[in-house]
């Protein structure tokens, strides 16, 4: 299943799925959890609220894909995706019957540094494994620090190192990626 970003409109997510898809050669089911981001750059704050009104009907689709009789879900979650995915594992890990997955997959996650740390402990709790791309080059991010009050981001890597956390798989990207705009947040896309 991919999670899309922020300032991504329907149309640009099926396209980034189906992307994934072909640059891994995946073979399995391909799955677009696609939340109401309106796709542009000037409403971070709106996509940030619908992010987070959406963790809800994430849990629900994966449940609803074991009761369709899936029984391995990876998730891959880019950017401000990362909050929907994080926080919604995390807190179904406190519950009675969390919703559990194979691998999730952070790319570029637009999310508070503190919070991410705090919460990964309990998505891990309800995952076989984690992986997170970082980079130091990633400009969106720089720009959502700055919006965020200087709060850093889990996808950065500053100068002290990205984060690391055992049961967590890093990986510095901040080598890879010179996209259209220098703003290199799509760095792990790029090199499929």
């Amino acid at each position: 299943m991919f999670v899309h970003g922020f300032n991504t409109k329907f149309r640009d997510a099926v396209f980034r799925a189906a992307q994934i898809t072909w640059d891994l050669q995946f073979r399995g089911t391909t799955i677009l959890f696609s939340w109401p981001s309106r796709g542009d750059i000037a409403d971070y704050l709106y996509d940030k609220e619908s992010a987070l009104a959406s963790r809800t009907a994430f849990l629900r689709v994966i449940d609803d894909l074991y009761k369709a009789g899936y029984d391995n879900i990876d998730v891959i979650a880019h950017s401000m995706g990362n909050l929907i995915a994080v926080e919604a594992l995390s807190n179904s890990a406190a519950t009675r019957s969390p919703t559990a997955i194979a691998q999730l997959i952070m790319v570029a996650p637009d999310v508070d540094r503190d919070m991410f740390v705090q919460d990964i402990s309990g998505v891990a709790k309800v995952t076989k494994g984690l992986t997170l791309y970082a980079s130091k080059n990633d400009k969106a991010l720089q720009l959502s620090k700055r919006i965020a009050g200087g709060i850093p981001r889990a996808g950065d890597v500053p100068d002290a190192g990205p984060v690391v956390l055992p049961g967590l798989w890093t990986i510095d990207v901040s080598l890879i990626g010179d996209e259209l705009f220098g703003l290199n947040h799509r760095a792990m896309a790029d090199f499929g």
